[in-house]
């Protein structure tokens, strides 16, 4: 027995609240969880805070082996509210001091050693916990050394408590929440929707069959129960007019008839009709305008109609003809051919007929059909197929994101087959991410709608052929109608000789507005930075035993050279000043290449032996220190391919060419190092060769290789990818700078993520030549 509509009512109004309520429940639940752990962050925090004020005073006893002075500090910690126990251990893990509610015990046996092999000291601390009790560690450092490890252990029994009470108190505000939602709801069904339902349905029970009248009373409940009320009655009223509508449909029929004759008169296309019974066939008037003929000038058979159809065309038609005829079940068939027309040219036909009558075996008795002038668009289509397959662009046709038709450059552009770009989104031949980083499906769906919504678009996009290589190219996308189906339709040009263009004198732009603030940058750290470094060198200086002046100074002041000499190396002074002098060493360097990247060389050019040059900037290679405390260079082979003939000198600076192949080979190896899992053995490979205008140096290694995106942005002034500290960004850039403007050469790379670097440097023979034709060009 089905229910009533109260009882479902009751039933969903239940059931949705029991969904709305474990959702609830589930939300309490995680909101709950996050904010004990936003507490126990914070109690972490506070931990943190408490030992941070201890650090230094817990570093030096550490470091000074003072235990009394350890066991009351950490007695002292231990006496935080809500910290159950405190223990230090040494730098090695051993506990040195436990502590409980201020009690403590000096190196406790019971405790086990920390395994400090696990810890990580480059975090500031770590912490477990159980939700009843956190255990906190941190490490004692000083000067980047771990003296020691200091852990805590944290009641949390309050935090839990308070938990569980916020969770208590949601969950019961929730229910009575519902109940009373629940209430009101159903009351407001009950009165909207099931008492006007009750009185229309009494209503329809009183209506009168015999005049299908019915008096809907107004039941004055919600709009759509007055909307159902009145269709009932506007049903009851349509049913009346039933049969007058009938008598107005056979009248608009007998109309549509005398029409459909009308138009058959008027109509462009020419009809035929051919009866397989008596053989007698029908041409109408049009038929014969269309070839150029009179009216019935030519007899209506079809031995006309096959001397008239082109010979080439006519077996094609006749068998597409018959195959319909013979099939029983086939009604209508279309073919396209050339018919003669009165004046010799021959004009393109689109025929289409159908089967109007069969006999009882299912054979054709009787043909119609209609003749269409299809000449202009036949023209239309071979010259649209002209343009399309010689058009000198790639041009694609898009339905649904996928390419369903190409030209024959597109094949060239892409080099591929035809096979191979069909049926296959765009994204597909393109890389994974377009230069701005945008991932290339989701781009493609923002130029689709952009083309929906503002029309034809034009862009800038970067291809992969199938071979592997990238290319940019201008796209020109628009949307066309084909057969009453939107289309997209893309002609993409080359452009990736405009695109290196673009980037050499963007990268120009660059050094000049770059040079400027480099400039004045190196200038004002320069000053300050030579006093520290010659602050530094008289320190060391006036510490020196071997020195008159600084005898004669320790002797009138009572001092011991040598002890003064014990002490720093024990307080590791000397290693401090080491690092001070080292560390302004190096911001001198980058301040040097600050000064070269800013100004144009005013080095001396002469005749160099280029092999020399190379070789010199392996030495240097090979023997600097930063490279060697990094990396084993000699895990890596350096391969030499030097022409056998004699070499011609090259006029430049030798500084600055060795600079510039030191860099090169220098990020080639760290590269290198970067892959600690390498399958094979480093290699870098330096080629000279020449012509009688330039020579030609390649440096090549079989590294990690690089992205598009990074190689473009190899040369930009302060860009690097390595860790912060480990380079400055400007040797390439310096570099770039030397070769292309002080020597008026050319340096570039090539690079294929996972299959290495090539940078191409190019020095013209002739310093002077170059710089004259630089000057004329200019």
């Amino acid at each position: 027995m089905s229910k009533s509509i109260t009882n479902h009512l009751h039933r969903d109004v239940l059931t949705t609240f029991m969904v709305i309520a474990l959702l609830f429940i589930a939300l309490g639940g995680f909101m709950q969880v996050q904010w004990k752990d936003d507490n126990i962050d914070t109690v972490c925090r506070h931990l943190d805070t408490i030992i941070a004020r201890e650090q230094n005073a817990l570093a030096n006893e550490l470091f000074e082996r003072r235990t009394p002075a350890l066991t009351l500090r950490i007695g002292e910690i231990s006496m935080v509210q809500d910290v159950l126990e405190v223990t230090l251990y040494d730098a090695q893990g051993t506990p040195l001091v436990h502590a409980t509610n201020g009690s403590t015990t000096m190196t406790p046996g019971h405790l086990e050693k920390l395994d400090v092999s696990l810890l990580d000291t480059s975090l500031p601390y770590t912490f477990t916990h159980n939700f009843n009790t956190l255990q906190f560690r941190r490490p004692i450092t000083a000067i980047g050394e771990t003296l020691g490890w200091i852990t805590l252990s944290f009641d949390l029994s309050q935090l839990k408590r308070q938990a569980i009470g916020f969770f208590a108190f949601f969950f019961c505000l929730l229910l009575i929440t519902l109940a009373c939602m629940q209430l009101l709801l159903i009351r407001r069904l009950r009165h909207s929707v099931v008492t006007p339902l009750k009185q229309l349905d009494a209503a329809m029970r009183e209506m009168d069959a015999s005049t299908l009248s019915v008096s809907i009373p107004s039941l004055g409940a919600s709009r759509e129960i007055d909307v159902l009320a009145a269709s009932f009655q506007d049903l009851i009223a349509r049913l009346n007019n039933s049969y007058l509508e009938l008598d107005r449909s056979k009248e608009a029929l007998a109309r549509s008839e005398e029409r459909l004759s009308r138009v058959f008169s008027a109509t462009s296309d020419a009809i035929w009709e051919w009866s397989f019974k008596t053989g007698e066939t029908y041409f109408s008037p049009r038929y014969y305008e269309m070839l150029g003929y009179e009216d019935q000038e030519l007899p209506m058979t079809y031995e006309t109609f096959k001397d008239l159809c082109h010979p080439d065309d006519f077996p094609m038609t006749e068998q597409r003809m018959a195959s319909s005829l013979q099939t029983h079940n086939a009604k209508s068939y279309h073919a396209e051919f050339r018919m003669r027309a009165k004046d010799g040219n021959w004009r393109w036909i689109l025929s289409r007929g159908s089967v109007i009558e069969r006999d009882e075996e299912g054979n054709a008795v009787m043909v119609c059909g209609t003749h269409t002038d299809i000449t202009r668009r036949r023209y239309n289509e071979e010259k649209h197929r002209l343009l399309f397959e010689a058009s000198p662009e790639a041009i694609f046709i898009i339905k649904d994101t996928l390419i369903t038709d190409c030209n024959p450059k597109a094949l060239e552009f892409f080099r591929c087959t035809r096979d191979m770009l069909l049926n296959r989104p765009p994204e597909d031949i393109s890389p994974a991410h377009q230069p701005d980083g945008t991932p290339t499906p989701q781009k493609v769906l923002t130029i689709l709608e952009q083309l929906q919504r503002n029309g034809p678009q034009t862009f800038e996009w970067l291809h992969r052929r199938f071979d592997g290589t990238l290319f940019y190219a201008e796209v020109s996308l628009a949307a066309m109608n084909l057969l009453n189906e939107i289309h997209a339709i893309a002609f993409i040009r080359d452009i990736s000789e405009r695109k290196q263009v673009q980037d050499i004198m963007i990268q120009n732009e660059k050094m000049i507005s770059v040079g400027g603030l480099a400039a004045g940058m190196a200038h004002e750290i320069n000053n300050p930075l030579g006093g520290i470094l010659q602050g530094v060198q008289n320190i060391k200086r006036r510490f020196q035993p071997s020195l008159p002046a600084n005898r004669k100074a320790a002797e009138a002041t009572g001092c011991d050279l040598e002890a003064v000499q014990n002490y720093m190396r024990e307080r590791r002074i000397d290693m401090l000043m080491a690092g001070i002098q080292e560390s302004g060493q190096r911001a001198a360097d980058i301040v040097a290449s600050l000064l070269t990247f800013s100004r144009k060389s005013e080095g001396v050019y002469a005749t160099c032996n280029m092999i020399e040059l190379v070789e010199r900037a392996i030495g240097l290679t090979e023997s600097d220190y930063d490279l060697r405390r990094n990396y084993d260079f000699r895990n890596i082979a350096i391969v030499r391919n030097y022409p056998p003939e004699e070499f011609p000198k090259v006029e430049c600076a030798a500084t600055e060419v060795v600079q510039v192949l030191f860099n090169i080979i220098r990020n080639a190896a760290q590269a290198i190092a970067r892959q600690p899992d390498r399958p094979e053995k480093g290699i870098i490979t330096v080629s000279l060769c020449h012509d009688d205008i330039q020579c030609a140096i390649d440096i090549t290694d079989n590294g990690p290789g690089m992205d598009a995106e990074t190689a473009r942005r190899v040369f930009d002034p302060f860009f690097t990818t390595k860790q912060p500290g480990e380079g400055t960004g400007l040797g390439l850039s310096v570099s770039f700078q030397i070769v292309t403007i002080n020597h008026g050469g050319t340096l570039s790379v090539d690079s294929t993520p996972g299959q290495g670097t090539t940078f191409h440097v190019r020095l013209p023979l002739r310093h002077q030549l170059q710089r004259t034709l630089n000057d004329l060009m200019v």
